[in-house]
């Protein structure tokens, strides 16, 4: 390793670069698949789990850990029609046996 890869490394974060990985190897048919085979009995009516992933991935990267702005982008970007409450209310109700496949 090279001292551009050492400084590169002491300046990202490692929990940005876990989720910015995440975003682009997990992809929309793996989470689906994912919560088809552990949702219990959730469901994918207005906040698909794959859209869930990717908003709480925004609000981590983008918007400092804020899931009110995350949501508020979206909505701005024609990419959630959901209100903030349902939306928390799908991360709440969210099987715990799903959140453990997801992070195996």
């Amino acid at each position: 390793m090279d001292a551009f890869d050492e400084e590169v490394l002491k300046r990202l974060p490692l929990a940005e670069a876990t989720w910015t990985l995440l975003r682009h190897v997990a992809d929309e048919s793996l989470l689906a698949e994912l919560f088809e085979r552990h949702r219990g009995t959730g469901s994918e009516r207005a906040v698909p789990f794959s859209l869930l992933v990717e908003l709480v991935a925004d609000a981590l990267l983008q918007h400092a850990g804020s899931g009110r702005q995350s949501f508020q982008a979206a909505r701005k970007a024609h990419r959630l029609t959901a209100t903030s409450e349902a939306v928390y209310g799908k991360l709440r109700r969210l099987p715990l046996k799903l959140s453990e496949a997801f992070v195996r």
